[in-house]
């Protein structure tokens, strides 16, 4: 097998992994969707566009396809319960750090410099066709 066919297999059956984790985020209150869905298709553009076709358009994920297109605008209220969602799970995750003696206090601000960053892309990312 060459090693492009083989980059092929490895995209696919990581689209296929988030699509699956996906499926459950659908399902489950708190487990995101529509991360997993982009991953997903991020994936399957680069092993096989017809699986990413067959994702945005299965029925479970129909709902989700408008933000993974990037032709729907993500509602005020959907940005504010994902960011304050993300910033009391940093809270959180940043609190068990620190009462851990092991994880170098960097691992922190880590973490708190990527949910800054998030912030950041949530606030101002726009749909191409808003703009």
């Amino acid at each position: 097998m060459s090693r492009s066919r083989a980059m092929r297999w490895l995209w696919a059956s990581v689209g296929l992994l988030f699509v699956g984790i996906g499926a459950v985020g659908a399902i489950v209150p708190g487990l995101p969707t529509t991360v997993f869905l982009m991953g997903a298709c991020w994936a399957f553009a680069k092993s096989c566009p017809a699986l990413e076709r067959w994702v945005l358009s299965t029925r479970l994920f129909r709902p989700y396809a408008k933000f993974v297109d990037g032709s729907t605008r993500m509602p005020v209220r959907a940005k504010v319960t994902a960011i304050t969602l993300m910033w009391l799970s940093v809270a959180l995750s940043v609190w068990l750090l620190a009462t851990s003696d092991s994880v170098p206090l960097w691992v922190s601000g880590t973490v708190v410099a990527a949910a800054s960053v998030g912030t950041v892309v949530i606030v101002r990312w726009q749909p191409k066709a808003f703009r």
